[in-house]
């Protein structure tokens, strides 16, 4: 099995879990068919184009970046309370 193929279906695993985006809006958001987001889903084949590529992994990007920022008060908090020391 081709490793991009398996990249992007991580990629579009992690989009499905961590947002309410289902395959169609991850489609349109990176302007390809669904047919080509369900390919790559199911691990059979990737034929984005590479415009759509790109728009993947901004997405991807994006939406690790929101999730980071939006993680850090709470992982700040853990890290000084103060049984999360080790001893």
């Amino acid at each position: 099995m081709d490793i991009k193929i398996r990249i992007y279906k991580g990629i579009i695993e992690y989009l499905l879990k961590t947002t309410n985006y289902s395959l169609k809006n991850i489609a349109d958001l990176i302007d390809t068919s669904m047919r080509s987001i369900n390919l790559a889903y199911s691990e059979q084949a990737f034929s984005i184009k590479y415009s759509s590529e790109l728009k993947l992994l901004k997405l991807y990007q994006a939406v690790l970046q929101f999730n980071v920022h939006t993680a850090q008060p709470y992982i700040s908090e853990k890290q000084n309370h103060p049984r999360s020391r080790i001893i």
